[in-house]
């Protein structure tokens, strides 16, 4: 304890203590110190002053060990905190709260075990972060709130355990290798982190915590066959990720949801391997709409792919048109041309990117409208198709035909005059205006549309 300039040690304890006396004014201006005062258990040290006169730490030999709460709130070093060579752990809430530290931080090559909150809300340690290879375990909170980290994070080559907010609200950039035999992954153990680049995740892991990566800026994430479970908002407000690798069958995984809930954005495509199981064999998959969970779904191989760019001409952009890339009638690749405002005729440009080398046929449908198929279209590398390809409009009652069939639908006694909220044929609305009237009737009747049936054409003979 510390009493009237003198400081007391306990007789259980074993330590070795210096002289020490000690004066301060209301605004402690003055310090004056013979020794520096320490209690030392061992080779473990167990606290030290913390009010300290001088601007760096006096390490005496032979510690192995910084003690639980050793340096808690300490006041008055700065610059960089180095720990010497033959410290293998940092106890817990060793160094909390030290913001006064505001340079780098250097860890020993000795070092084995970082507690629990060992150097949570050291705000002004800044820059790069190395973990030496010796580390196995970074305890729940060590790093969390150390704010002025904005540099790279090399983490330990051996380390099996990441605790839970480990490095929360750390200012990391760059991109984040996480090592083979990372075993152990806590939630929000990168919150808040702005890494970017691509996310490779190690093979020993098997489940991805909530709120694990919240808020970091990842363009890809490439996710190993064995990881089996990825909880809720794992990827929460990872605005930039765009694409999901996965290497095997689908995992658990939390679903697109409007409360937020879900473990990736919206807006993320997830990829799967051509081969893998549980997802378009699973009910959580929309063949309609392309989709696994509510995210859009794709397929990821390794052979080198290509791009295949066009554009549709028709009527209504109003209504959505669909694409297909088609092999032997199956849709293999699927591209949708959103509706937008307008009316009348206009024409779209669409592209469908990582196409695997191989013959297919492309097919447009669109509500209203009759089919365009050009078949054998032999992609071994980029394909643009230089002329729109024009629908047929008119076939109102979606038999296939543009005829009198159609004519009569739109004339009937329910349908013609009225708005597309009365009508009961609303494809009847060849134009998109919201009005069932002679504009409609002329598109229907017209030489290019009467007549006609769905379009089928040998692609470079179109």
């Amino acid at each position: 304890r510390y009493e009237y300039g003198k400081l007391y040690r306990s007789e259980k304890v074993n330590s070795e203590w210096f002289d020490f006396s000690f004066y301060a004014s209301a605004t402690q201006e003055s310090h004056i110190i013979n020794k520096i005062p320490y209690a030392q258990l061992g080779d473990v040290l167990v606290s030290y002053p913390i009010y300290s006169c001088l601007d760096h730490i006096i390490w005496t030999e032979g510690l192995c060990e910084i003690g639980t709460n050793a340096f808690y709130g300490a006041r008055g070093f700065h610059g960089d905190l180095v720990i010497p060579e033959g410290i293998t752990k940092i106890g817990e809430k060793a160094f909390y709260g030290c913001a006064c530290f505001d340079g780098g931080l250097n860890l020993p090559d000795s070092l084995c075990e970082i507690g629990y909150g060992a150097f949570r809300g050291c705000t002004g340690l800044a820059g790069d972060l190395v973990i030496p290879d010796s580390v196995e375990v970074i305890d729940n909170s060590a790093f969390y709130g150390c704010t002025g980290f904005d540099g790279k994070l090399t983490l330990s080559s051996t380390v099996k355990t990441i605790g839970t907010h480990a490095f929360r609200e750390c200012k990391f950039t760059g991109e984040l290798a996480l090592p083979e035999g990372l075993e152990e992954l806590g939630i929000y153990a990168f919150s808040g982190c702005k890494f970017t680049g691509t996310l490779r995740l190690p093979q020993t892991l098997s489940s991805i915590a909530r709120s694990a990566f919240r808020n970091c800026a990842f363009d890809e994430a490439m996710i190993p066959a064995t990881v089996t479970d990825i909880a809720a908002q794992a990827f929460y407000g990872c605005n930039n990720l765009t694409k999901v690798y996965f290497e095997g069958d689908a995992p658990e995984m939390y679903a697109v949801s409007t409360e937020n809930t879900g473990s990736f954005p919206s807006t993320v495509t997830l990829y799967r391997r051509p081969d893998a199981k549980g997802w378009t064999d699973s009910a959580y998959y929309d063949a309609d709409l392309g989709t696994y969970k509510g995210y859009k779904l794709d397929v990821w191989s390794d052979a080198e792919t290509f791009t295949l760019s066009a554009s549709v001409t028709s009527y209504n952009p109003t209504l959505q048109t669909e694409i297909e890339l088609r092999q032997d009638g199956e849709a293999v690749y699927t591209h949708t041309v959103d509706a937008a405002d307008g009316d009348g005729s206009f024409t779209a440009e669409f592209s469908i990117s990582d196409i695997e080398a191989g013959v297919y046929d492309l097919v447009v449908t669109k509500d209203g409208h009759l089919s365009y198929t050009l078949t054998g279209i032999a992609v071994d590398g980029d394909i643009v198709i230089g002329d729109a390809l024009e629908l047929v409009a008119g076939d109102v009652n979606g038999d296939g035909c543009v005829d009198l069939k159609d004519v009569t639908a739109l004339t009937s006694a329910d349908t013609y005059g009225r708005s597309s909220e009365e009508a009961k044929t609303a494809s009847a609305d060849v134009n998109g205006d919201g009005c069932f009237d002679l504009k409609d009737l002329s598109i229907i009747a017209s030489e290019k549309n009467y007549g006609k049936a769905a379009t089928v054409l040998e692609y470079g003979k179109q």
